[in-house]
């Protein structure tokens, strides 16, 4: 009789066993998943741990680690954090850029030696994926360096005014001095700088990155590299493939895994009617803004 009960507990013992060390199989497969997947916003209610209080210092939330470190390095869009649950309302002041970045806590300062300048901001996740290619760079001997990044409604509107202002004399027409001004400036409520997923590096002369320029192998390398952590040209030459939009800027790179849920984001909430409080505003119907410029940009950044 005891021999009996002895191996009815020893049976009972092993189950139990069995079953507490599959359990972390079963997590591991579920994280996996959230890396692997072709739809990462499908499993990550399922997949992630549960949302941390925000942290003091350095340390970033763990969900932040797993969006640097892999999702991003696919080029999948990333899955929108509760913070960007917003309404059509409030994703439309955030697409036009209309909020101020430093009281945003999706957004960072970043400073030496990742820019040359302190007082700029970028989403966490850009300036994450930023860090990770900066290090890569160096260790190729290529020095990145960002020198504009996030820019809101309010300083687009500036650089906007200033320049609408120097054509005045020389493009009277309000649709030529438009079209003068988006070779490479963007009109304010269309810019990808108000996402905080894009910066411009180095120097802001395509003559700088080309054959014998002072970056050339800073674009040869970019070229070959950058998309490894999510990042893409948006102004690539105008041709066949990219006939309407901003000229070229070698300089300009977009975090794609942020920049193309912000782009869907955008051709659906934001109507041309909506831009106005500045100067020129009513020539954005004319020179269709959206269609030509917002949405004018290479097909790899889509």
């Amino acid at each position: 009789m005891k021999k009996t009960v002895f191996l009815f507990l020893s049976i009972i013992l092993a189950l139990f066993t069995q079953c507490g060390e599959q359990a972390p199989t079963l997590r591991s497969q579920a994280t996996t998943s959230l890396v692997e997947s072709d739809t990462v916003s499908e499993v990550v209610a399922d997949t992630l741990p549960p949302k941390k209080e925000k942290m003091q210092g350095k340390e970033e939330p763990e969900v932040i680690r797993l969006y640097s470190q892999e999702v991003n390095r696919a080029g999948a869009p990333l899955p929108i954090t509760s913070a960007d649950n917003m309404n059509d309302e409030g994703w439309i002041r955030y697409l036009s850029g209309g909020f101020n970045p430093e009281e945003d806590d999706r957004f960072v300062l970043i400073g030496p030696p990742y820019a040359d300048a302190t007082g700029m901001y970028l989403r966490r996740e850009t300036f994450e994926a930023f860090q990770a290619m900066y290090q890569a760079a160096r260790k190729d001997g290529i020095q990145l360096r960002i020198i504009s990044a996030t820019r809101n409604f309010d300083r687009q509107k500036a650089i906007w005014e200033k320049k609408w202002k120097r054509y005045e004399l020389s493009h009277p027409a309000p649709k030529d001095r438009a079209l003068k001004i988006l070779e490479y400036s963007s009109m304010p409520g269309s810019s990808r700088h108000h996402w905080g997923t894009d910066i411009d590096l180095n120097d802001l002369e395509n003559s700088s990155f080309e054959n014998g320029g002072r970056y050339e192998r800073v674009y040869k390398w970019l070229s070959e590299h950058a998309h490894e952590y999510g990042f893409c040209q948006p102004y690539t030459p105008k041709g066949e493939n990219r006939p309407n939009g901003y000229n070229e800027e070698k300089w300009h790179w977009s975090f794609t895994p942020l920049s193309r849920v912000f782009l869907q984001e955008y051709q659906n909430r934001v109507k041309i009617e909506m831009f106005r409080g500045f100067q020129g505003a009513e020539s954005a119907a004319e020179v269709e803004i959206i269609k030509h410029y917002v949405l004018g940009i290479n097909r790899a950044c889509k």
